[in-house]
């Protein structure tokens, strides 16, 4: 696949478009490391396009990365006591 930069669009730093997605440099770098984006190496430092931004935002509203929420413990470790 090719990315297409516009000269009206150049690519933003990836730190600043992880940053805005609200999460961690970690959780970009899983990102990258799992093919979910795709970056641009430019004299050594990363960059998004910006239609790769728009894809990516295009696959997470379509529900591409959900998963099942679990918040807390399983129900089967709470009826267990636990032990100091």
């Amino acid at each position: 696949m090719t990315n297409k930069i516009h000269d009206d669009e150049p690519p933003m730093s990836y730190a600043d478009f992880v940053a805005s997605t609200g999460n961690s440099p970690v959780t970009g770098w899983r990102w990258e490391k799992n093919g979910l984006v795709q970056t641009i190496n430019i004299l050594g430092r990363k960059y998004i396009a910006r239609e790769e931004v728009r894809r990516f935002n295009g696959r997470a509203a379509a529900g591409e990365f959900a998963r099942k929420v679990t918040i807390g413990r399983s129900p089967s470790s709470l009826s267990s006591p636990r032990r100091s």
